[in-house]
């Protein structure tokens, strides 16, 4: 575990070296997408499809913010050699409001985040989960790891059972942000991530196998959060009520983005804007979610 954090601090301090000043990104925007909105450090486009693309530039002061559900006890065995809490789930709306509480004006949006479970997996084994799953209160545990301000959160209950060798970790430490390999041998017993903020998801072209209980269903479209980054100084999110795992990555690349990740989709994909539902969870209850991700604006000149 050593070696893979040495790795991990390495290829993100080499980010600082390589690139000491942030390129200007210019994408090419899309034809069908328009821009609808802009603050400081951020760009949101739509297309007619009802597909959001959110344009992050951390160098204006605009960044995310992992947030989680009230912790409410312990989970299954962790994995990675850490802990798995279990946390409440809570409406995207529930987070919207604690979000906006904290960054008042600046707060932008909230988005659906990690992958979950709500049940003790041996109950998942038994069939397909009920449809009324995901509609549950009960407490969750996140797939993958999650690091908030330094801490680390959880390390997650699925380890390589679920996608393994597919993993990649976000991280974003001040105005950086990288999205690099995760390793399936990690040991967090006492090491955690060499970022403030990193958030474990899929390669843009993983999840392709059934996973014990579910399927990511790459071909069919179906709704989709995925996310990006391009030369450490922006951050791109997609959030769309149905698309296919690669059309969702060829957007974001179409965008500007150099290297992209999948969070959790289907129901749980959701986005506020502003306190606004601008895409709702396709579940015929809105899904509940124990982790979300907020954008906040940037500083504005004078302030």
């Amino acid at each position: 575990m050593g070696k893979y954090i040495f790795l991990l601090s390495f290829a993100f301090l080499l980010s600082f070296l390589v690139c000491p000043s942030f390129p200007q990104v210019n994408p090419a925007i899309p034809a069908e997408f328009s821009l609808i909105q802009t603050v400081t450090g951020i760009k949101l486009y739509r297309n007619p499809k009802g597909d959001f693309i959110q344009v992050i530039d951390l160098s204006q002061g605009a960044s995310i913010e992992l947030l989680l559900g009230e912790p409410v006890g312990e989970g299954e065995a962790a994995a990675y050699g850490g802990e798995n809490p279990l946390f409440q789930r809570q409406t995207l709306q529930q987070f919207w409001l604690e979000f906006s509480q904290t960054f008042g004006e600046k707060a932008f949006s909230v988005y659906n985040g990690h992958p979950f479970t709500a049940l003790k997996r041996r109950c998942l084994r038994m069939t397909r989960f009920p449809s009324q799953f995901f509609n549950l209160k009960n407490p969750s545990a996140l797939a993958f790891p999650v690091q908030v301000k330094g801490k680390l959160i959880t390390t997650g209950y699925a380890g390589n059972t679920e996608f393994p060798g597919e993993k990649v970790v976000l991280g974003v430490s001040e105005n950086r942000a990288d999205i690099l390999p995760f390793s399936e041998d990690s040991n967090f017993q006492k090491d955690s991530f060499p970022f403030d903020h990193a958030i474990v998801g899929i390669r843009e072209d993983g999840g392709t196998k059934t996973v014990e209980w579910y399927s990511k269903e790459p071909l069919k479209e179906r709704p989709r959060t995925f996310m990006g980054v391009a030369n450490f100084s922006h951050i791109f999110i997609l959030t769309s009520p149905g698309k296919t795992q690669g059309d969702a990555a060829k957007i974001l690349k179409a965008f500007g983005a150099e290297k992209v990740m999948m969070l959790d989709g289907g129901g749980s994909t959701q986005l506020i804007i502003k306190g606004i539902d601008f895409v709702s969870s396709s579940d015929p209850t809105p899904r509940t979610i124990p982790q979300a991700i907020g954008v906040f604006e940037g500083q504005k000149k004078g302030e």
